[in-house]
């Protein structure tokens, strides 16, 4: 349930911050040991300063947001023995990538 509620605060946001008739992607990828997530979306993207604060709590460019969604998630995927990241696309939006062992 803890993976589901990782996954639960990466699609919201990826909803918030899409445009209207956005595409929001999720893909993933399972090797021997490991397991590749990813969430893509066609939102303003991240900016330099935002994807080295964006999983510190309270930090958040949500209207209304509490800025701890992230914070959640990435305790939650260090607890499994994973790892998160995010990036700005070339095409603009967003991708979150969480690697977890199998």
């Amino acid at each position: 349930w803890q993976v589901a509620q990782v996954l639960q605060n990466l699609l919201d946001n990826a909803i918030h911050f899409s445009p209207l008739r956005g595409t929001i992607t999720v893909g993933w990828q399972v090797s021997q040991h490991a397991v590749l997530i990813t969430i893509s979306d066609q939102g303003p993207g991240l900016e330099g300063s935002d994807i080295s604060e964006l999983f510190n709590p309270f930090y958040s460019k949500r209207s209304g947001g509490t800025g701890l969604g992230l914070a959640i998630a990435k305790k939650i995927v260090l607890d499994h023995d994973g790892s998160i990241g995010a990036e700005t696309l070339a095409k603009g939006g967003a991708r979150f990538s969480i690697f977890l062992p199998r």
